[in-house]
C-alpha cells in the first residue's frame, strides 16, 4: 500500500491521538505522513462551541483535505462527529476507546468556593452538572487542556470540566489539581467521548479494510450504537445530549440524556436499533416545539391575521429579505432572530444548513416561525423544509402568503386572467440555470396563448424574451418589467418581446417580475393610482402628510429633506414671566415637551400658562400631551397669528414664542405693532439632509411635489429639481412665496394650511 497522509488537527491532544493510530498501523506495516489541518474552531478560541458553529466545527476542515484527495485518512475524537458525515466518506477504523467519564478538576486542597464558578462551554455538561451543584455558576471556557488547566490555576474558575480520556492521553503533570471522575451515572458522557475514529473516503475500499483491522471490536460495536441513538435525534452540541453503551456479552445498557431528561434501557445487542429509536421518541419526542411556514405577501399589509398572530407567539423567527418593514416590526422582542437572507449572488446560508436550523431550534421546543417574502411554495423551497421537517417528526403548520406572481401584476394594473384576453396564466422562475442557459420548456410557453409570469429573471430579460421569440411567440407580444412593486421605488416599464430588453437596458429594477401576453398592455389602475406624489421635508412632516395622503391611492414617495436639531441653551429656567407661550409647529411643541423632561421640570408648574398654536395641526400634537389651546388664528399664518393673538392679549400679558431658528418675521412685527410684550427663543433648528447630496442635482418627476415649510423648499432645490410636469404643492402663502424664487411655473396651494389642506387640493387637481 502507497504511504498514507494522515490529516489532523494541530493541539497536542489531536496529536497524541495520531500517534495512537500510527502505532496500530505501524503494527501493519504501513508507511505514513502527517498534515496539520487548521478549522474554525482552532482559529476561534474565545466563543462557546455551540455559539460559532456546533457539531462538526473541528470535523469539516479534515473531510475538505479527503474530499479534495489532499489527504487519506483524517484521525478525530469521535465525540466531536456530526450524526451526518460528508457523502463519499466513512468512519473506517474506531480503535480501543479511552476513559469516556469528564473530570471536574480543582486546585489541590482549594477550599470549595461558593457558589462554584464552573468553566465549561458545554450545554451537556452544564445541564449534568446543574443537578450535581445546583448553585454553581457555569461559565464559558475554550482552549486546548493545557490552557484550560492555566486558567483554573490562575484562579478564573473554582472547577473546570475535561475529559478524562484528554487528561490520561497527554500524560500531563497533575499534582497541583484534584481530578474527581464523574461516575456515568452522575454525568453521561458525550455520544462516542473517550473514542478516536479514523475517517477516510468510502471507495478507498482497501483503506476502509487496514482501518477496520486496526479497530477495535468492542469499541467499534458500542461507537455504530452510541452513533444510531445520536443519529435518530438529530441533535448536536448546540444541545445538552449524552449517549453511552456498556456491552456485556449479547447485551447492551444505554444511557442517554437530553435537556436534563435521563433514559437508560438494557437489551440484546442485534435490537440496539428498535431500543433507539424508543429512547429518541421518549427523550425527544414531548420536547420538540412546532415550525410554522409564514408567507409574509410581498409589500407593506399584504400578510394575513393568521400569518401576525404565528409572528406575536413565536419564540423563534427564521427569516429572510423581501419581508416588508411593517412585518420585522410585529417580531415579538422576545422572539430571537435568526437571518438566513438570500440576495442574488450573495448567498447566506444553503438550504440544508436552513432545514437544519428549523430542525434545531423545534427540537429545543421553541415555538419557531419560518417567515418568507411571498408565499413558502411559490419557489420559496418550502417543500424541501416541510420535507426535512417531517423526517424527524417535528410538527409543522404553512400559513399561505401573497404571491408577487399575482399580487405585483395587479399592483400596477395587469389582471393575470382576463375574460377575452387570456385564460390562464404560468409561473416560471427565471432563475435557475444550468450551463449558462435557464432550462424550462420554450417551445410550450412560446405556443402558451396564456399570460407569462417570470419571477427572478430581471437579469436574464434580455435571454428569456430572445428565446421566446426563437421559438415562435410574436415579437409585437406586450411585456411589462414590474419592478420593487410596493416601495417608494416601485416602477412599472413597458415595451414588446422585441424592445423591453433595450428598454430596460441600464435601469435597476431588481427585485422584478416579467409579465408577457396581452395583459401586460393593460393598465387597470383609476387614475389617482397612476399618479405619484413626492413629500418633502422633515422626518416628522414627510410622515404625518403621507398619513394625510393615504386615502387618495396615489403611491407615495417619502423624501426627508431637512433634519431636526433642539436648541435649549437659550430656554428659561422656569416659565414664571410669561403668560402665554405660542407655538407656530408640531416641531416646536415636541421641543418643548423634550426640554421639560431633559430638564426634570415639573409640568405643574406651567399649569398656569396659556398656549396659542399657529393651526389645527399644531393644537392637535398640544391636545396629545394632555393640553388645551386656548387661541387658535381664524387663518393659520404667522401674520394672522400675530395680529389677532394681539388683539385677544391684555396689558399685563407677556408671551414666549418658542420657534425655528429661521422663522417668519410677520409674527413678531405683528406682536410689536400691537405693543405686546414678547420674548422669541429658537427652540430648535432645521438643518438640511446631505443624504440626497450627489455629484448632479437629482430630478424629481413625481406628478405633485409637497412642501410644508419654506426652509423646506430651500433644502429640496439644494439637491433636486424638478421635472417638467411636476405640479409643487404648498402648504401656504410664506411656502408659495419662498417657491417662487426658486420655480416660476404654477403650483397649488391648500385652502387650509394644515395636512389635511394639501391633501384636498391635490384631490381636487386630481379630479379635473
Amino acid at each position: 500500500m502507497k504511504k498514507l497522509i494522515i490529516a489532523t488537527r494541530g493541539s497536542k491532544l489531536a496529536l497524541a491521538q495520531t500517534d495512537i493510530v500510527c502505532e496500530l498501523l505501524k503494527k501493519q506495516n504501513i508507511d505514513y505522513e502527517i498534515k496539520v489541518v487548521h478549522s474554525k474552531g482552532d482559529h476561534n478560541q474565545k466563543d462557546a462551541l455551540s455559539k460559532i458553529g456546533g457539531n462538526g466545527l473541528f470535523i469539516r476542515s479534515l473531510e475538505t483535505e479527503l474530499i479534495d484527495g489532499n489527504a487519506d485518512i483524517a484521525v478525530h475524537s469521535a465525540k466531536d462527529l456530526p450524526y451526518d458525515l460528508e457523502e463519499g466518506l466513512v468512519i473506517g477504523g474506531v480503535p480501543k476507546r479511552g476513559d469516556a467519564r469528564d473530570c471536574l478538576v480543582t486546585l489541590k486542597g482549594a477550599e470549595p468556593e461558593q457558589p462554584m464558578v464552573i468553566g465549561t462551554g458545554s450545554p451537556r455538561r452544564i445541564s449534568e452538572l446543574k443537578q450535581l451543584y445546583p448553585e454553581a455558576v457555569f461559565e464559558n471556557l475554550r482552549g486546548n487542556v493545557d490552557t484550560r488547566l492555566r486558567k483554573l490555576s490562575e484562579g478564573q474558575y473554582t472547577a473546570i470540566v475535561v475529559a478524562a480520556a484528554a487528561l490520561d492521553r497527554l500524560d500531563l503533570d497533575l499534582q497541583e489539581y484534584d481530578i474527581r471522575r464523574l461516575d456515568i451515572r452522575e454525568c453521561i458522557p458525550a455520544v462516542c467521548q473517550g473514542m478516536i475514529a479514523v475517517e477516510c473516503r468510502e471507495k478507498d475500499k482497501e483503506i476502509v479494510e487496514l482501518l477496520d483491522r486496526i479497530s477495535d471490536s468492542v469499541t467499534k460495536l458500542r461507537f455504530g450504537i452510541e452513533r444510531y441513538l445520536f443519529s435518530r435525534m438529530k441533535a448536536d452540541c448546540t444541545l445538552p445530549i449524552g449517549a453511552y453503551a456498556e456491552i456485556n456479552g449479547k447485551e447492551v445498557r444505554i444511557s442517554a440524556m437530553f435537556r436534563g431528561r435521563r433514559c437508560e434501557r438494557t437489551c440484546k445487542v442485534k435490537d440496539h436499533m428498535i431500543i433507539c429509536e424508543d429512547m429518541a421518541k421518549e427523550l425527544i419526542g414531548n420536547c420538540t416545539g412546532k415550525v410554522t411556514l409564514v408567507g409574509a405577501g410581498c409589500g407593506e399589509g399584504l400578510i394575513t391575521l393568521k400569518g401576525l398572530e404565528a409572528i406575536s407567539e413565536a419564540d423563534v423567527i427564521v427569516y429572510d429579505d423581501l419581508l416588508a418593514g411593517e412585518v420585522l416590526s410585529r417580531i415579538p422582542q422576545k422572539a430571537k432572530r435568526i437571518y438566513v437572507g438570500k440576495r442574488s449572488g450573495k448567498h447566506s446560508l444553503p438550504q440544508e444548513k436552513i432545514n437544519r436550523i428549523l430542525i434545531r431550534e423545534a427540537q429545543e421546543g421553541n415555538n419557531v416561525v419560518r417567515l418568507k417574502g411571498g408565499d413558502s411554495f411559490v419557489f420559496g423551497r418550502g417543500g424541501e423544509e416541510i420535507l426535512a421537517l417531517m423526517e424527524e417528526n417535528i410538527r409543522h403548520e404553512v400559513i399561505p402568503g401573497v404571491t408577487s406572481c399575482v399580487a405585483v401584476p395587479e399592483r400596477f394594473g395587469i389582471p393575470v386572467t382576463h375574460r377575452g384576453v387570456a385564460r390562464s396564466f404560468t409561473v416560471v422562475t427565471g432563475h435557475t440555470m444550468e450551463d449558462g442557459e435557464i432550462k424550462v420548456a420554450w417551445k410550450n410557453l412560446a405556443k402558451n396563448p396564456g399570460t407569462l409570469v417570470f419571477l427572478m429573471g430581471i437579469k436574464n430579460l434580455r435571454e428569456i424574451c430572445g428565446k421566446l421569440i426563437e421559438f415562435g411567440k410574436p415579437e409585437d407580444t406586450p411585456v411589462s418589467v414590474l419592478a420593487k412593486a410596493y416601495s417608494s421605488e416601485e416602477q412599472r416599464l413597458d415595451g414588446k418581446l422585441s424592445d423591453i430588453a433595450d428598454v430596460c437596458e441600464g435601469k435597476a429594477l431588481t427585485p422584478g417580475i416579467i409579465v408577457i401576453g396581452p395583459v401586460a398592455g393593460m393598465d387597470l389602475r383609476s387614475d389617482a393610482e397612476k399618479k405619484t406624489i413626492t413629500v418633502t421635508g422633515t422626518e416628522r412632516f414627510v410622515n404625518i402628510q403621507c398619513k394625510a395622503l393615504e386615502n387618495l391611492e396615489a403611491k407615495l414617495v417619502p423624501m426627508t429633506t431637512m433634519e431636526v436639531r433642539f436648541l435649549f441653551d437659550k430656554m428659561p429656567k422656569n416659565f414664571e414671566d410669561y403668560s402665554w407661550i405660542v407655538f407656530t409647529s408640531r416641531n416646536g411643541i415636541e421641543a418643548f415637551f423634550s426640554y421639560l423632561m431633559e430638564s426634570q421640570i415639573d409640568l405643574r408648574s406651567i399649569m398656569k400658562l396659556k398656549f396659542a398654536c399657529i393651526g389645527s395641526g399644531t393644537d392637535e400634537d398640544l391636545r396629545a400631551h394632555g393640553f388645551h389651546t386656548d387661541f387658535v388664528p381664524s387663518e393659520y399664518t404667522a401674520e394672522v397669528l400675530g395680529r389677532e393673538l394681539a388683539e385677544h392679549l391684555g396689558k399685563n400679558d407677556r408671551c414666549l414664542l418658542l420657534r425655528a431658528e429661521i422663522s417668519s418675521e410677520a409674527l413678531s412685527e405683528e406682536l410689536e405693532k400691537g405693543g405686546i410684550d414678547f420674548e422669541d427663543v429658537p427652540i430648535y433648528r432645521t438643518l438640511i439632509s446631505d443624504k440626497l447630496a450627489g455629484d448632479i442635482k437629482k430630478k424629481v418627476d413625481s406628478d405633485y411635489v409637497i412642501f410644508g415649510s419654506g426652509r423646506g423648499v430651500e433644502a429640496f432645490f439644494t439637491f433636486c429639481s424638478l421635472s417638467d410636469g411636476t405640479v409643487p404643492v404648498c402648504i401656504g402663502p410664506s411656502t408659495a412665496k419662498k417657491l417662487k424664487e426658486h420655480y416660476d411655473g404654477d403650483f397649488l396651494m391648500a385652502g387650509e394650511y394644515t395636512a389635511g389642506g394639501i391633501s384636498e387640493v391635490i384631490l381636487k387637481d386630481m379630479k379635473h
